[in-house]
């Protein structure tokens, strides 16, 4: 089908208007594939980049059934579950725009807020955006009837296993009307456990996987070598100085080092905004206000706000820590190059994430540039041997090698050859000969005539 034809099945007239208010009149790839797939009443599985127009590819055919059917109110009819309560709040956002309250009451259910006056809310919902550990407890509670459930959304599947919601995604689902539709939607399908939470959630006669190719993009790749964490700090504080930009994110690995980063950045008069698990909902709402206008446009963020930081004029991301994954790198760098824009993923590498480095340029099949900063050249200056996958060439750590050389002993494979050891092989025995002393064999005294120093 067309793009123009995947519009073209949105018929009901608060789409269509919004639709014109909104400004888009052409379908992304994914929401040209996603929308009809839904509309015919299909499972799907759909795997597209960060920026693409996953949001709209599962709001608009899933309001197009919504307002199209004629049911009762006081049931929840569509279930949206989502990692982060950033990105439920954005969703949230978005399906307002597309629906009056009064033909779709959105509602978003995360943590951080009153229990009471969710519980609420929730009784008037059509379409409820929620994160998946505040929604397992409205379940486990009996809080929330999902029943009579139409829709069941998955977004950013692969990003909600990774952060150890496979256990309350299965009960949400167990809790849901049978007959239903189930949408996983995602920026890679790579994720632990995202194979079997397919098999139990969907059904496999209706389910259509959608895999939308990665297309070019504006995005710049860049690396600076960096010796340890105050360098890395020092870095920090000067691409922030010299670097010309917008908005710029830049994440770290833990709330710690988040705070040492603001700190750092405070001492060389650069203001900067925290974002991380340990924020209040309050402060975080805060935050967001702030970043989003503009009055301050550096966030230090954990990966919490690489799903779901949806602001636009973000053109630099700095990667003070490496992922863990390469996953984690491609939703980190989605924030940037967004709808044909430019930007700038820069990354600080170690001499211990230079392997990790050199699989994500492997994974994106592009290396990094190299840069520098007159005056804070790191003293590692890379691998002495790189081998043919970019990585480091080099003997094992010490670890690593006992590590070995006990697994082959437990196996009993490979053992040491010496050669005092092979020079008798083959070599026929002499045969002792026997004393035949009455006194006993050589060297052995008779107890009788021990000495009274050897008793």
């Amino acid at each position: 089908m067309s793009n123009s034809g995947a519009f073209s099945l949105l018929q009901h007239p608060r789409l269509q208007t919004a639709l014109t208010q909104l400004e888009i009149a052409t379908p992304t790839p994914v929401q040209a594939e996603a929308i009809p797939a839904v509309i015919e009443g299909a499972d799907v599985a759909v795997c597209a980049p960060t920026g693409s127009g996953k949001t709209l590819a599962f709001l608009l055919p899933m309001l197009q059934l919504l307002l199209t059917r004629k049911t009762g109110k006081g049931a929840i009819r569509a279930l949206v579950l989502t990692p982060t309560r950033e990105l439920a709040r954005q969703i949230v956002s978005e399906a307002r725009k597309l629906c009056e309250q009064d033909m779709i009451n959105v509602v978003a259910l995360t943590g951080g807020d009153s229990k009471s006056a969710q519980r609420d809310l929730i009784a008037t919902a059509d379409l409820l955006v929620a994160t998946p550990g505040r929604m397992s407890e409205f379940v486990g509670a009996q809080l929330a009837d999902l029943s009579n459930l139409e829709f069941l959304v998955v977004d950013e599947a692969d990003r909600t296993l990774d952060m150890g919601f496979a256990d309350e995604v299965t009960r949400i689902a167990k809790a849901c009307a049978e007959q239903r539709q189930t949408l996983l939607y995602s920026a890679t399908l790579r994720a632990k456990g995202l194979g079997q939470l397919l098999l139990a959630m969907t059904n496999p006669d209706t389910l259509r996987r959608i895999d939308i190719a990665q297309s070019a993009t504006k995005m710049q790749q860049e690396k600076i070598l960096a010796d340890d964490w105050p360098h890395k700090c020092q870095l920090l504080a000067a691409l922030c100085r010299q670097r010309e930009f917008r908005r710029a994110v830049i994440f770290a690995n833990t709330r710690e080092r988040v705070n040492e980063i603001v700190r750092s950045l405070d001492s060389a008069e650069v203001r900067s905004l925290a974002l991380h698990g340990e924020v209040e909902a309050k402060i975080r709402k805060q935050v967001m206000a702030r970043f989003s206008s503009g009055q301050c446009n550096i966030l230090v963020a954990t990966d919490l706000a690489a799903r779901g930081l949806d602001i636009d004029g973000i053109d630099l991301i700095i990667n003070a820590d490496l992922p863990y994954n390469v996953p984690s790198f491609i939703h980190r760098a989605g924030r940037t190059a967004r709808a044909d824009a430019g930007g700038t993923v820069l990354s600080l590498v170690t001499a211990q994430g230079w392997n990790l480095m050199a699989d994500i340029e492997r994974h994106l099949g592009k290396a990094a540039k190299f840069v520098q900063l007159e005056g804070l050249v790191a003293r590692y200056r890379g691998p002495k041997k790189i081998k043919s996958s970019g990585k480091a060439a080099g003997k094992k750590p010490v670890k690593a090698r006992a590590k070995n050389a006990k697994k082959d002993s437990a196996e009993g494979g490979k053992t040491k050859k010496r050669q005092r050891d092979q020079k008798n092989i083959g070599k026929r025995r002499k045969t002792a000969v026997k004393a035949t002393s009455s006194s006993g064999p050589k060297g052995w005294v008779s107890p009788s005539k021990k000495s009274e120093k050897d008793v």
